[in-house]
């Protein structure tokens, strides 16, 4: 099972501008929706509730860079929308220490039953779980 993050012939109008790399790494949230990626990164090691050493494997990033991870296992994490919060169980998730930050899979995530609509006016995500609506996140910084 390798996990990917990789665009090929990218278009130099695609790049994220310096505006939307700082909105990144001045965001108080933690993670990112990503549709090329197969598996779940997750950046720190106390996020995961299991958690197995032996299984590394090498992630090929989006600027053609190799990314290392040190293991796999399953995270519980913090959804909050509005003023609740769920806790969400992430199987099989890669450790990757190196990540600037979590990526989560989109693939994994509608394979377990979840949505992600993008609505318009104003700019956000409505997460759907089982066809049951849990809320809209507001889109920052076009992310």
């Amino acid at each position: 099972d390798w996990s990917c993050a990789l665009i090929e012939d990218l278009d130099p109008s695609c790049v994220p501008s310096n505006e939307d790399l700082a909105c990144i790494a001045s965001q108080t949230l933690s993670t990112i929706l990503d549709s090329r990626t197969t598996s779940t990164l997750i950046t720190r090691r106390e996020f995961f509730w299991t958690f197995s050493a032996g299984t590394n494997v090498t992630v090929k990033t989006a600027n053609h860079g190799i990314l290392p991870t040190s293991g796999r296992g399953d995270c519980v994490a913090d959804l909050i929308i509005g003023n609740r919060t769920q806790h969400i169980w992430l199987s099989d998730c890669l450790h990757a220490p190196g990540a600037l930050i979590n990526l989560m899979s989109v693939g994994r995530m509608l394979n377990k039953g979840w949505e992600c609509n993008f609505r318009p006016f104003p700019s956000r995500c409505q997460l759907v779980f089982h066809k049951t609506v849990l809320g809209d996140v507001p889109l920052q910084g076009n992310l």
